[in-house]
């Protein structure tokens, strides 16, 4: 069985071969092969994060709305 190569090792490896001027997801992903898939969750996991954060701000701010219009 493989040992399995500890994460800042690829991490510190794929900083190394990164290209200077210009790095794609598609880059990432190739590079990380097998380890790839914990990469895309998170990065689901972000995008969904921001839209529940949105969706919260914007209900507070329409519940401060609507409270300020019925207290006049």
């Amino acid at each position: 069985m493989d040992k399995r190569v500890p994460t800042s090792e690829v991490l510190e490896n794929l900083l190394k071969a990164a290209p200077p001027d210009l790095v794609t997801l598609d880059w990432i992903v190739a590079r990380l092969s097998d380890r790839s898939f914990g990469l895309v969750i998170l990065l689901i996991a972000v995008v969904l994060g921001a839209a529940i954060l949105s969706l919260l701000v914007t209900a507070a701010a329409a519940w401060g709305t609507i409270e300020a219009s019925l207290a006049l």
